[in-house]
């Protein structure tokens, strides 16, 4: 049933999330949309986070709002669609 599977989700989801905890997530993407929300949802559950962006204006702000968030964050400058 669908309760069944979602409830299956959240638990495999919950259980990712405390395998983390801890250990360093890096994140492509990460200053903004979903990128972001997962750099808030890992960090707010004791992850390390290194987020990467193409933009370094946008890079900084989020990993300004992050630490406001205290969560550990390290924002690295890189566009991973070059080789």
């Amino acid at each position: 049933s669908t309760c069944y599977l979602t409830s299956s989700v959240l638990c495999l989801t919950s259980f990712v999330l405390l395998l983390m905890k801890d250990r360093v997530v890096v994140i492509t993407g990460g200053s903004s949309g979903i990128g972001k929300a997962l750099a808030e949802v890992f960090g707010k559950r004791g992850s390390k986070i290194v987020i990467t962006g193409r933009n370094q204006t946008a890079l900084d702000g989020a990993v300004k709002d992050l630490q406001q968030q205290q969560i550990e964050v390290l924002g690295v400058q890189a566009d991973v669609t070059q080789e």
